[in-house]
């Protein structure tokens, strides 16, 4: 029997591992964040609910709820949950993060950093003796910075430019990785792009950054003022191909010390210019009443930017506060290799699915929410 430990289960990417996992017939064990033994509870309950309504097979008896936090010494579990995890696990994925851009250094390397050393120290005793086989560790393609190009699926050992301390920590926190894959863990690293919805359904557990993105692409809350956008591309993935290529690394220890570019690739970017175009029909078709479109140049739009959330009222400041970070990714165009992680990934019979088969569904389940909020 596989006992996987998971982190980061109530997360988007995370939450659709899980029911992958138990097709395989296997175990797992999350550890869940919560002030208490009763909001441990809710989560669980909850989490439980996502996965039957998703997946109908789902076996309540085959996940196990840990109080934790994967930054804090020993997981933040109770001596003897944490011994006993250890003697257990089999398979490690650490998918846990937090995706906040603007969080102080100090805050974003204890969530990326701390919880990737807590991981690899909870793993020491399984690998040496033989019982872990695996581990998956979820990073950022993020981890490249600004560096323009073609960001190639290997470890990144040049100077970078970090746009934002997401970037920086989780930079420092694949370090720890290749430090370990040096020494022999059976480590893979992987790294998605832009993280949406499931390609089906469009569904995911939480709100992605995507649908932040397409709302500012629509001018709602702009007064229709965008940026130029005539070179700027974007690289999204779906949830259920990232968490099946997660899902099968796993138990393929041939796959480690690789690194896995869960992004669509130069085929299949969105140019955001294209993209701004769907979605405002999407919007219109769904009954918006949208401002003119009023197209400024980056730097301008930068200007704007900074007034607009000294002006805007205190329920928009937050998501205009945000506007700065999305910008920045405009100024270095970027392109994701992903060759040989498509060929590993071919041979499963996993292929990257085009985001034409499945960008309408993402809109309309946006419109949709939107019209409901």
């Amino acid at each position: 029997m596989n006992h996987i430990l998971l982190t980061g289960g109530t997360g988007v990417v995370g939450s659709a591992i899980v029911p992958l996992l138990l097709r395989r017939q296997a175990t797992v064990h999350l550890i869940v964040r919560a002030g208490s033994q009763e909001e441990l509870q809710q989560r669980s309950r909850h989490l439980t609910e996502y996965w039957t309504s998703r997946d109908g097979s789902h076996r309540p008896a085959a996940t196990q709820f840990y109080r934790g936090d994967v930054t804090k010494p020993q997981l933040g579990l109770q001596p003897d949950e944490y011994a006993s995890l250890q003697e257990k696990t089999t398979h490690v994925i650490h998918s846990a993060g937090n995706v906040r851009l603007n969080l102080p250094i100090e805050a974003a390397r204890a969530c990326a950093v701390d919880s990737v050393r807590e991981i690899l120290r909870f793993s020491e005793p399984g690998l040496a003796a033989g019982r872990i086989q695996k581990l998956e560790i979820v990073s950022t393609i993020g981890v490249a910075g600004a560096v323009s190009g073609a960001v190639p699926e290997r470890r990144l050992t040049e100077r970078r430019q970090f746009r934002n301390t997401y970037e920086a920590a989780k930079a420092e926190a694949e370090e720890l990785c290749w430090n370990a894959i040096d020494v022999g863990a059976p480590l893979t690293i992987h790294r998605p792009s832009m993280v949406v919805g499931d390609s089906l359904d469009g569904a995911a557990m939480r709100t992605q950054v995507f649908s932040y993105i397409v709302e500012f692409l629509s001018g709602r809350r702009t007064w229709g003022i965008l940026p130029n956008l005539r070179h700027a591309r974007l690289d999204i993935i779906p949830v259920d191909y990232v968490a099946r290529a997660i899902v099968e690394s796993c138990f393929r220890p041939q796959w480690a010390g690789r690194i896995l570019h869960l992004c669509s690739g130069p085929e299949y970017e969105l140019p955001l210019q294209e993209l701004a175009t769907e979605v405002r029909n999407a919007y219109t078709v769904g009954g918006f009443r949208l401002p003119p479109c009023r197209v400024i140049p980056l730097a301008l739009c930068k200007a704007f930017a900074k007034v607009a959330v000294a002006a805007a009222p205190k329920m928009q400041r937050r998501r205009l506060q945000s506007l700065k970070y999305l910008l920045a990714y405009l100024d270095s165009p970027q392109s994701f290799t992903v060759a040989e992680t498509r060929r590993l990934l071919m041979e499963r019979s996993l292929r990257i699915p085009a985001p034409v088969t499945y960008l309408p569904r993402l809109l309309d389940l946006q419109v949709g929410g939107t019209a409901m909020s």
